[in-house]
C-alpha cells in the first residue's frame, strides 16, 4: 500500500534516474519551493534501510540546495520494488504527465516506457523471435498510446516518432546534446537520428564549435557531407513542395484560390489558356 510521510533526504538513493539533472531547473524549483513550499511530494520505494527514488529528482535536488534534511514523499511498499519495470513506468509517466520535458528528454522517456511496458506485459512467443518481438512491441505501443492520449495528449504518430529519434541517436550523441538548444528542436533531432553515428558526431562538431559556421542540423549535414549548401530560395521552394505534396486536394485548391491571379498569369504565359 502506498503511504505518505516525511523521510530523511540522506536515506534516498537517486542514482537510477530517467534523465540527467538540469541545474537551471533545480535553481528555479528551489526558488519556488522556498517561496511556496513543496507542492508535490517526491516518489520513492522502500528498499530495506533506505528508499529508491522513483520520480521527483529535480525537486529532491532543489530541497538539498535549500539545506533541507527531510522531504515529503509518496512511499511504496517493498514488494513493489520487485518489479523495477513497473517503477520505470510510474516514474516516466509522472514526468511525461507534467509536460516539462524537452524533445530529447521526451524521446528518451517514451523509449524507456516502451521497453518497460514490453517487460511488464509480455506476449507469448509464437513462431520466430522476430514475430514475437514485433507483437510485444505492438502491445507496448497500444498501452503507451492509451495512457499518453489520456495523460498528455500525445498521438500515436508523435509517440512513434519520438521513440524512433531515441533509437536512432547514438548514446554519445544524446549525451552531447543534453543541455543544448538542440535538445528542444525535434525536427533537428529527427534528421540527426537518421544519420549514422559518425555523421552524427561530425554534425555536432560543426554545430557546437566555438564559432559555428552552421546553425541548423540540415546545413551542418550538408557541410559534413562536403556538399554545396542550397541557396535560401531553393530551401523555401523545397519546403513548399514538401508541404503541398502532403496536402489534401481541397487544401491545395484553397492555396490556388488565394493566389488565383498569379496562377492565371502563369497559365497564360505557358499557353495553357
Amino acid at each position: 500500500m502506498t503511504s505518505y510521510q516525511s523521510i530523511p533526504i540522506d536515506q534516498i538513493d537517486a542514482t537510477e534516474l530517467a534523465r540527467p539533472i538540469d541545474s537551471t531547473r533545480v535553481e528555479v524549483l528551489a526558488r519556488l519551493i522556498d517561496a511556496r513550499g513543496l507542492q508535490q511530494p517526491v516518489g520513492v520505494v522502500a528498499d530495506e534501510e533506505q528508499f529508491v527514488l522513483v520520480f521527483g529528482a529535480h525537486r529532491l535536488e532543489a530541497a538539498k540546495s535549500l539545506g533541507w534534511t527531510d522531504i515529503d514523499a509518496r512511499v511504496c511498499e517493498i514488494e513493489e520494488l520487485a518489479d523495477p519495470d513497473q517503477c520505470t513506468i510510474d516514474r516516466v509517466m509522472e514526468n511525461l504527465g507534467r509536460g516539462e520535458l524537452n524533445a530529447l528528454e521526451r524521446a528518451e522517456h517514451l523509449d524507456a516506457l516502451k521497453r518497460a511496458y514490453a517487460a511488464v506485459y509480455p506476449t507469448p512467443k509464437h513462431g520466430g523471435d522476430r514475430k514475437s518481438k514485433d507483437a510485444q512491441d505492438q502491445v507496448a505501443m497500444f498501452a503507451i498510446r492509451s495512457e499518453m492520449a489520456e495523460k498528455c495528449g500525445l498521438s500515436d504518430r508523435a509517440i512513434r516518432m519520438a521513440i524512433a529519434i531515441c533509437k536512432g541517436l547514438h548514446v554519445t550523441t544524446r549525451y552531447k546534446i543534453h543541455g543544448t538548444w538542440l535538445a528542444s528542436h525535434q525536427a533537428g533531432l529527427k534528421l540527426l537520428s537518421e544519420q549514422n553515428p559518425i555523421i552524427q558526431g561530425n554534425i555536432l562538431d560543426i554545430l557546437f564549435a566555438e564559432n559555428p559556421k552552421e546553425t541548423t542540423v540540415a546545413d551542418a549535414l550538408t557541410r559534413a557531407k562536403g556538399e554545396q549548401k542550397k541557396p535560401q530560395h531553393e530551401k523555401r521552394l523545397a519546403t513548399v513542395q514538401d508541404y503541398m505534396g502532403r496536402m489534401k486536394p481541397v487544401e491545395r485548391t484553397a492555396i490556388f484560390q488565394t493566389f488565383e491571379d498569379e496562377v492565371r498569369d502563369f497559365a497564360e504565359a505557358k499557353g495553357w489558356l
